[in-house]
């Protein structure tokens, strides 16, 4: 699997020619698959089976996705959802734009993900303590942040002097539970 960030959340989930999309803007990215973590109850739903927007169980292409509402962050118009992707053998648990702790509900949802892609920005999303707190009860191998302004809060908050990458590309042999390893992923612009 190689994981591509493209910046303000959106990141691309790579297994051979099968692609996911996680909350692209614009429609300049391609993929098999495309998932929001926001929906807003006022749009118009989509009607195309390769487009999530909303909590549920769903396949596509071989690619297994559970949602489940993140009820806290969630409100008026707005339904925020937290994903598991399944692929290539490996389980990636998508926390989009959350700024509260998750029900037990997302939790119980999210079973045991080899990684997490969570929001760390203290300012609109989570701090450095709640991913923390977060990461301790999923237990992933592989913490990656999105939104991140700079990498001192997350870097401070994991106890990690992890360099920027440019990709992150492993195997499900790769990921060693217990040992949550942080991965910071330099954001893709112009692409």
């Amino acid at each position: 699997m190689v994981i591509t960030n493209y910046g303000d959340g959106c990141f691309r989930l790579q297994s051979g020619e099968v692609s996911v999309l996680i909350d692209p803007e614009g429609n300049r990215l391609k993929a098999d698959l495309t998932i929001f973590t926001s929906a807003d109850l006022k749009e118009s739903p989509s009607h195309d089976p390769s487009v999530i927007r909303m909590p549920g169980e769903y396949e596509v292409d071989g690619i297994e996705v559970d949602g489940v509402q993140a009820m806290a962050d969630s409100g008026g118009d707005k339904i925020k959802t937290c994903y598991l992707v399944r692929m290539e053998e490996i389980k990636v648990a998508v926390l989009g734009q959350i700024s509260l702790e998750p029900s037990a509900d997302v939790y119980d949802r999210l079973e045991e993900p080899d990684i997490v892609i969570l929001p760390i920005d203290k300012q609109n999303y989570l701090s450095g303590e709640l991913a923390v707190k977060i990461c301790k009860q999923l237990e992933p191998a592989v913490i990656i942040p999105s939104f991140l302004k700079n990498d001192t809060e997350a870097k401070k908050a994991f106890e990690s002097k992890s360099e920027v990458q440019e990709k992150f590309v492993c195997k499900k042999k790769d990921l060693i539970v217990g040992k949550q390893e942080l991965v910071i992923l330099e954001p893709k612009r112009g692409t």
